[in-house]
């Protein structure tokens, strides 16, 4: 694995001078998500590091910081959405996260950090991401037509947090 700028990505001098296995893993999982996008396929993002919060892109560019504590695909791919959002993706936190969530089950290692989705599907995370996935990609579907698409799903997400993991609500 290359540990330096790629044709894909570019990394900050922060990045670069930290320590070999950091840096790696950091590299590792941007790489990895980025197969996700092909709509970044023609762009070369830079990476970054913050240590304030999980993470941070900057919209208008290619640029992302990411806590490599406790750092999940997660939180990778939600700051890789920020980087669409306005061409095609809705702004804000909740729409980045429902986006997130909806593309690929690679972003399901974690739960979502401005969704309500609920105590037992936080607490329970693993049994209920595939049927969260499933309501974030209807309620892109029902955006089509409902512009309080997020007040529908986060209401869907509650019900399904007081139901068994498997039983989607309709």
């Amino acid at each position: 694995m290359k540990l330096q700028d790629s044709p894909k990505t570019h990394i900050t001098k922060a990045l670069a001078s930290e320590r070999i296995g950091l840096r790696g893993k950091v590299i590792s999982m941007v790489n990895r998500s980025l197969d996700e996008f092909p709509e970044l396929l023609n762009r070369r993002i830079t990476i970054g590091l913050t240590r304030a919060y999980e993470g941070s892109a900057e919209l208008g560019s290619s640029v992302i910081r990411l806590n490599p504590k406790n750092l999940s695909f997660f939180t990778v791919g939600h700051e890789l959405t920020h980087l669409l959002q306005g061409d095609g993706i809705p702004f804000g936190e909740k729409a980045c996260d429902i986006y997130t969530i909806a593309r690929s089950s690679l972003f399901l290692d974690t739960p979502p950090g401005y969704l309500r989705i609920g105590r037992n599907a936080e607490r329970s995370w693993k049994d209920y991401s595939n049927s969260v996935q499933e309501l974030c990609r209807r309620a892109i579907e029902y955006r089509q037509s409902h512009r309080r698409y997020i007040m529908w799903l986060e209401a869907n997400l509650v019900s399904l947090g007081k139901h068994r993991a498997s039983k989607l609500p309709t």
